[in-house]
Parts: structure tokens; sequence; C-alpha cells
């Protein structure tokens, strides 16, 4: 339920607590990201732009990469002779973002919504494919801000409500990688615009959907759902088709 208590402020209570991109960066293709969100709320996430959930997230990527590196080895280094060398670090992200989907929201857009008093909190499930499931809540609440970056302390609890371990605060960046993420492939992204009812409420949205074929020839997709009236923030991520389904809801927004 979404009440405004006042011109401009949010308040968006939770009607239940039952699980990024868990912490802000297992087993799939589970993508980004916040890093997302996380999604994006470590910057994008991801928005939750950076997105919540980064850190289950990023074990699935790391997995992933892990097996882009052992076939990359096997197609890049033939092509390699004595003494050349690959793209560095910095030029395949540069060719990464210019092969990715113009999000809907900018850097802006992120500092307007990550100051002081923000809370999102979202519901992150895994579910296997026998069926079996982990379950997180996981709060952000931005504690401060400047033009440097921000402060947030990010906090989770189970499916019962029960705290898992303590709360902890890092310090992000305006212009750290991970503000950049979530990243959708042009030649394989749809864009779509719907609204999206979640535990929070129901939100205008742009869609975001990736499909690709997975390494066992099955699909993968990744669809991240934005909120257009809340710009810089991941509503809700669905990743599914590999060995098990990612799902990242949000379930309370309380704005400044």
């Amino acid at each position: 339920m979404i009440r405004r208590d006042s011109p401009g402020d949010y308040c968006v209570e939770k009607e239940s607590a039952m699980t990024k991109r868990v912490s802000v960066h297992l087993v799939s293709r589970v993508a980004l990201a916040v890093v997302m969100a996380n999604a994006l709320l470590g910057a994008v996430g991801p928005v939750a732009g950076a997105s919540a959930g980064d850190d289950e997230k990023a074990k699935v990527d790391d997995g992933k990469k892990d097996d882009g590196k052992k076939d990359g080895a096997k197609k890049g280094d033939a092509g390699k002779g004595p003494g050349k060398k690959g793209p560095s670090k910095e030029e395949e992200q540069r060719l990464e973002r210019e092969a990715a989907v113009e999000l809907p929201y900018t850097l802006d857009d992120l500092k307007k919504l990550r100051t002081p008093g923000l809370v999102i909190e979202y519901r992150i499930t895994m579910t296997k494919k026998d069926g079996t499931q982990r379950i997180v809540i996981e709060r952000h609440e931005v504690v401060a801000a400047d033009d440097e970056g921000f402060t947030r302390r990010l906090s989770r609890k189970d499916a019962d409500g029960n705290p898992k371990g303590e709360p902890r605060e890092n310090r992000q960046t305006w212009h750290s990688d991970w503000i950049k993420r979530p990243l959708f492939q042009k030649d394989a992204t749809v864009v779509t615009e719907e609204r999206v009812t979640v535990e929070a409420g129901e939100l205008a949205c742009k869609v975001y959907t990736e499909t690709k074929p997975g390494r066992d020839g099955a699909e993968q997709k990744k669809t991240s759902w934005f909120s257009t009236e809340h710009p810089g923030l991941e509503v809700l991520q669905v990743d599914e088709g590999g060995r098990m389904t990612f799902r990242m809801e949000l379930i309370e927004l309380v704005r400044p």
C-alpha cells in the first residue's frame, strides 16, 4: 500500500514479511547489474539502480565469469601470439557500455533518490529446480550523502523476521562501477512499459527483458522493472532459465 503523507513524501507500508544483484554484490546466470540493484540500491538498483541482492547475484555472476574465462581462454588465447595482449579492462568496460541499452534514469536521478532517510526493502527469493527456496529480506537505508557518494546501512532477516547478522554500513561513490549496473545488451533486449503490482503497491515501470541462449542451449531470461515515478528505483527483477530462479521484489519504500 502506498500512502502520501505530504507533498513529495511517499511511504510504502509493507503488508507482510517473507531470499540484489544477499548484499549489494547460487548458481546460475542470475545477472546484473547494482546491482543492479540492487539494484539498484547500492546506486542503480538498481537502481535498486544496483541493486539490492547484489551479494547473492555476485556469487552467481562470479561463477558465470569463471565459466566465461574458461571458454575465453580457448577462444581468445588461440588468436594471440607471443607478446600480444588483449584489450585493457577499461576498454572492455567501455565496449560493454556501448553495447548496452540506455537505462531509464541518469546519474542525477540516482543522486536525487539516494538522499538521507531513504529506505528501500526487498524480498529476495531463490528457487532451485527441485522447488526448494531460500528467502531473505534485505533493507537498505541511506544515512549520509554528498557530492562524492553516499553511505548506506544494510540489514537482513530471514522469512520469519529473524535478523541475519549485524547491520553494516558501506560507502559508495557516484562514479563506481556499481553505479553502471545493470547492463542489458542491445541485440538481446526488448523494452516495454507496464504497471506492475508488488507488495509495495502498484507502480508504472519500464520493463527491460534480455533473452539469451544458455550454455546448455536453454533460453535464459533476465527481466527488470524500473520505476518511472521514482527514477533510479528497481521495483522487481526476475532471472530465470538456469539452475535456479532469482526474484527480487520491492516490499517497502520510504522517501524523505
